[in-house]
């Protein structure tokens, strides 16, 4: 099985309302928070692709790709302020008759105080905004991960880029 460093994980919260500005990381969330501003245009495209390319990945997930683990997807939930919201990484354990991703969280929140690690919530695959696999020692997926290379500190980049994937598909993915 493989793991993933709680760093890897990583957080984002976007601010709403707020003009983009949030507080700096606490020191809880420093070293797996990023703050990204509200409408951020490149986590955006790189959300929107993650979306579109949600139905290569769940293909894969149900089909229990040969040598593929760690199954996740990211979401979006309301921070306890309401005004930002933080992404979190859940480990998927059904996909509902109506779409929906049934699963239970891979982090603990940093500003939700209702949720914890093993949590179970289900999102809607609108509300997804990443996912990622690990085949072959290297990671699919990280749509936001990737885009946040630029922004992260040298030491998680330099993790992150160690076992991301060439691309974020497969050769063969559409």
């Amino acid at each position: 099985m493989t793991t993933i460093k709680g760093s890897l994980l990583i957080l984002a919260i976007w601010a709403a309302g707020t003009g983009g500005v949030l507080a700096e990381p606490t020191a809880r969330e420093h070293g797996n928070t990023t703050i990204a501003p509200a409408g951020d245009s490149v986590l955006a495209r790189a959300e929107a692709k993650a979306r579109e390319t949600l139905p290569v990945f769940l293909a894969k997930w149900r089909e229990h790709a040969p040598g593929a683990s760690a199954f996740r997807v990211k979401a979006g939930f309301p921070t306890d302020d309401r005004r930002g919201t933080e992404h979190l990484w859940l480990t998927i354990e059904r996909v509902e008759a109506n779409g929906a991703i049934t699963g239970r969280l891979s982090n603990d929140p940093v500003r939700i105080s209702s949720l914890t690690s093993g949590s179970v919530v289900t999102v809607p695959q609108a509300s997804v905004s990443d996912w990622m696999y690990v085949r072959g020692g290297k990671m699919y997926g990280q749509f936001t991960g990737r885009a946040s290379l630029s922004r992260m500190p040298a030491e998680m980049r330099a993790q992150l880029e160690a076992i991301l994937a060439p691309t974020p598909l497969e050769a063969g993915d559409h």
